[in-house]
């Protein structure tokens, strides 16, 4: 949101238009007083002032309606047509309060016409510099926002790919596949493939923002795969995700990291069975909901995980992360991102 202050590039603006103004007073007003001199001078500065004044005021609030990323030659047309219409009316009401101060003086219409085209000329220029403005604004903090984002993809990456390849990890995975393959070699050889696949969506995907949900649901299918050939019955998970909805964009490993935070963070046994769940909310979030039964001896955490998904789709996306925790179940809202 613009803020609604001047500086001193406005005040140099400002005077350089009532020096200009006042000069064409003087050749279209030849024929006056020095009381009539002095008082065009003064309505010409009110004339400006409130010209300007009222452009720039115009450009705020239209600023709480109409946002310039969304929106920018709507906003800028906006401008224009407002600013253009409020400087008319400003040189109405300006000459006929001249013209009550000094009733002997008649204004002509063609000056009432000259005034206007020469306000509307000026407030195209102060909303065109107020455009310009902040396009350069939108242009820097969008710069910023992008750098931002890759450094927390980045480190979105390190951490799930620390998880992937961190001592319990890989112990626990290979456990299971020592023990599938005189048992079931078809499977271990599947196990093989998603494991695989865990390990190649974290090295492949560094360099993207955002990724299809059909493809970040792969990935969180292939992880629940190993864990679920890990815990057995004691882990259940349930993925109701319409294929209509796989082409739209999420964050990369956002729901890859909430599905490892429940695994890591919960207790999964057969007393207490960890319940994961992954389905649409309407048409713009998809929920990940998980049975809360925290560990009794909990894993360390980086604090990464979590805060980095909230602060990344924050950068992407004007729909917030939705965080509910009740009793017995913990949620988690991500909005898709197109």
């Amino acid at each position: 949101m613009n803020r609604f202050n001047p500086s001193r590039y406005t005040i140099i603006g400002f005077i350089s238009v009532v020096v200009l103004a006042s000069a064409l007073g003087l050749v279209t007003n030849k024929n006056c007083t020095p009381a009539q001199r002095i008082g065009d001078v003064v309505m010409v500065a009110v004339i400006c002032g409130a010209t300007w004044g009222g452009s720039k005021l115009i450009d705020y609030l239209l600023g709480f309606r109409i946002s310039w990323n969304e929106h920018p030659i709507r906003r800028l047309m906006l401008n224009y047509v407002f600013a253009a219409a409020y400087a008319v009316v400003i040189i109405i009401i300006a000459f006929r309060i001249y013209e009550l101060v000094f009733p002997e003086v008649q204004v002509p219409l063609e000056n009432y016409f000259l005034y206007s085209v020469f306000s509307m000329l000026v407030t195209l220029l102060v909303s065109s510099v107020y455009a310009v403005s902040e396009f350069v604004k939108q242009w820097k903090s969008s710069e910023l926002k992008a750098e931002q984002m890759k450094q927390q993809v980045l480190r979105s990456e390190y951490e799930s790919l620390k998880n992937q390849v961190n001592p319990h990890f890989l112990f626990n995975s290979l456990n299971t596949l020592s023990a599938l393959i005189p048992e079931n070699p078809a499977k271990a050889t599947d196990f093989v493939q998603k494991l695989s696949r865990v390990f190649r969506y974290a090295l492949q995907h560094s360099d993207s923002a955002t990724i299809e949900l059909g493809n970040e649901l792969d990935v969180v299918n292939a992880f629940l795969f190993l864990q679920k050939t890990r815990f057995g019955d004691n882990l259940r998970f349930h993925i109701d995700v319409p294929q209509a909805f796989h082409h739209r964009q999420i964050i990369t490993q956002g729901l890859l990291t909430l599905v490892e935070n429940a695994v890591k963070h919960n207790e999964a046994s057969a007393e207490n069975p960890l319940a994961i769940s992954i389905e649409m909310i309407g048409n713009d979030y998809v929920s990940v909901r998980n049975t809360l039964q925290r560990k009794k001896m909990m894993q360390p955490s980086t604090g990464i995980g979590l805060p980095n998904v909230v602060s990344r789709c924050g950068a992407l996306t004007e729909r917030p992360v939705v965080i509910t925790e009740h009793e017995k179940e913990f949620e988690v809202k991500i909005p898709l991102i197109n």
